[in-house]
């Protein structure tokens, strides 16, 4: 099964999804990152289409979901470099390397959407 995060910008620009595995998903979901946001069902155009989404404003807010969300990721990316060091050991085989880093990767795509200001809005 395969899961996702969608980035929506509100110029109606081409979302960007992150997709992956139910594990990860469980893995976020039982972190503090659902607890960050209020979802609201929102109306854009995507494609010249009306859609409505269930989402999160990632600039609402004194100190903005965003920005929340950007600072929760760099200290769960720093938590999953340390964690990956040490299950990696001292010479990992090149699937062992592959498959300690997924998580990592991902975190990454999800920190590099929240940094881009033409995405406004994440559903997930």
């Amino acid at each position: 099964m395969s899961l996702d995060i969608t980035f929506y910008s509100k110029n109606g620009e081409a979302p960007a999804t992150i997709e992956f595995s139910e594990q990860f998903y469980e893995r976020l979901i039982k972190s503090d990152f659902v607890e960050i946001g209020k979802r609201h069902k929102l109306e854009l155009i995507i494609d010249d289409e009306k859609t409505e989404i269930d989402a999160i404003d990632l600039d609402k807010g004194k100190i903005t979901n965003r920005q929340r969300l950007i600072d929760f990721l760099k200290e769960v990316i720093v938590e999953e470099s340390l964690n990956m060091i040490e299950r990696l050991g001292d010479s990992p085989s090149k699937e062992e390397y592959k498959s300690q880093t997924s998580a990592l990767r991902i975190f990454q795509k999800i920190l590099q959407c929240l940094k881009n200001p033409q995405y406004t809005y994440i559903e997930y």
